[in-house]
């Protein structure tokens, strides 16, 4: 079994500016039927829904720079790599090619790295590419921020919208954090 001990994932800036998030602030405001005083918190409201939907699956909806420190635990020789969906350029975590004792595969829709290390730091970007994440997970980014208005401040603010989950639950990957 493997583990992901620690991860750090920033969206790619282009322009001054973060690529274009999974829904757009007039969706956000139309579906969670907010009016012109949420306009401060819209885009809040969206980045926070997206990244407790990428937790959620282990994957990543805006195109994104990661890095990663996953471990070894008990036997076998596989880890498990979650936010990996579309990847490329994986690295080492010090940008260099992978070392050859460190084999990318896939089985179905996860990826895995075939060693004998214990643990391994990896870098490298993921996510869908500006306006093609599945309407699937837009339609749950909008329920989750949806979600979150409604329980703005109460002791379910920070749960995860059981629709949203119902949605994506065929996207999740399986990662223990």
């Amino acid at each position: 079994m493997s583990r992901l001990l620690s991860i750090d994932i920033e969206p790619i800036i282009q322009d001054g500016q973060t690529l274009t998030d999974v829904v757009t602030s007039a969706q956000a405001k139309d579906y969670a039927v907010l009016g012109d005083n949420f306009d401060n918190w819209i885009n809040i409201f969206i980045a926070s829904a997206r990244m407790k939907l990428e937790r959620y699956t282990a994957l990543v909806f805006i195109p994104s720079t990661i890095k990663a420190l996953y471990a070894q635990e008990g036997c076998g020789d596989r880890i498990l790599l979650g936010y990996c969906n579309n990847m490329d350029s994986l690295k080492d975590g010090d940008g260099n090619d992978l070392p050859a004792d460190i084999i990318l595969k896939g089985y179905g829709n996860q990826l895995y790295l075939d060693t004998t290390r214990h643990e391994v730091t990896l870098s490298y970007t993921a996510g869908f590419a500006t306006g093609t994440a599945p309407e699937i997970i837009k339609h749950a980014v909008l329920k989750q921020i949806a979600w979150d208005t409604i329980h703005f401040g109460d002791e379910n603010s920070a749960d995860v919208c059981p629709e949203a989950k119902n949605l994506l639950s065929q996207f999740r990957a399986y990662v223990w954090e």
